[in-house]
C-alpha cells in the first residue's frame, strides 16, 4: 500500500505532504511559544514594584548558554550529515560533542540563596553575608551589571534579619511568577532540543 503524495507533489497544491507537515509544525511552534512569551510579558507588566527580579540572572552566562545551544544544534546537523554519508566515526564524534553541550552549566542559578540553612533554623534570628563589590558599593557605575564570574567577597558584611525574608524558597517557580514563566519557557525549549 502506498501513501499518496509522500514521493510526489499533490496535483492540487503542488506541495509534498512532508513540506505541508513541516510548515504546520512550525506554525504550531510559533503559536505555542508566542502564547508563552505573551504570558511572560503580561505577568511582567502586572507585577507589583519589587516583585520582578532585576539583574538576578547573569546575562553573560545566559548568552553563553545560548551559544552552547546553537553549537549543539550545529553538531547535531553535522552528525546527521555524517550518518547519511555512512561515516560512523565522525557521527560518534559529533554526537559526543552534542551530548557534552547538553550538560547544563549550573552557574546561572547557584548563589541566589546565600544561607538557606539559617533561614530554616527556627532559633536563628538573623544571619550575615559578605557582600560582593556589586552590592557593597551600589553607587559605583562599574558595578551596575552582573559579572560573568562570581566576584570575590569584600570586607563589608550585611546583616539580614529573618523577619525580613518572606520564605527560603522564594526562587522556586511555585513562589515566583518570573521563575515559573522562565523555567517553563526554557524547559519546554530544552525538551524540544
Amino acid at each position: 500500500m502506498e501513501i499518496p503524495y509522500t514521493v510526489s507533489a499533490r496535483r492540487d497544491t503542488g506541495l509534498w505532504n512532508a513540506k505541508v507537515g513541516i510548515w504546520l509544525f512550525l506554525a504550531s511552534e510559533v503559536m505555542l511559544f508566542g502564547g508563552l512569551f505573551s504570558a511572560y510579558i503580561f505577568l511582567r507588566l502586572d507585577a507589583a514594584p519589587g516583585d520582578w527580579p532585576h539583574g538576578l540572572l547573569n546575562v553573560p552566562v545566559g548568552t553563553m548558554n545560548t551559544a552552547i545551544l546553537i553549537a549543539s544544534s550545529v553538531t547535531v546537523v553535522l552528525a546527521w550529515a555524517a550518518l547519511k554519508m555512512r561515516d560512523l566515526t565522525k557521527y560518534r564524534i559529533y554526537m559526543a560533542i552534542t551530548i557534552l553541550c547538553g550538560v547544563p552549566p549550573r552557574k546561572e542559578i547557584t548563589g541566589h540563596l546565600h544561607n538557606k540553612e539559617a533561614l530554616k533554623n527556627p532559633s536563628v534570628k538573623e544571619y550575615e553575608i559578605a557582600l560582593d563589590p556589586v552590592y557593597a558599593d551600589p553607587t559605583n557605575r562599574k558595578m551596575d551589571r552582573p559579572h560573568f564570574w562570581p566576584m570575590p567577597a569584600t570586607d563589608k558584611i550585611a546583616t539580614i534579619e529573618k523577619s525580613d525574608v518572606k520564605y527560603a524558597t522564594m526562587f522556586l517557580p511555585k513562589h515566583s511568577s518570573y521563575f515559573a514563566s522562565y523555567f517553563t519557557i526554557t524547559g519546554l525549549h530544552g525538551a524540544h532540543v
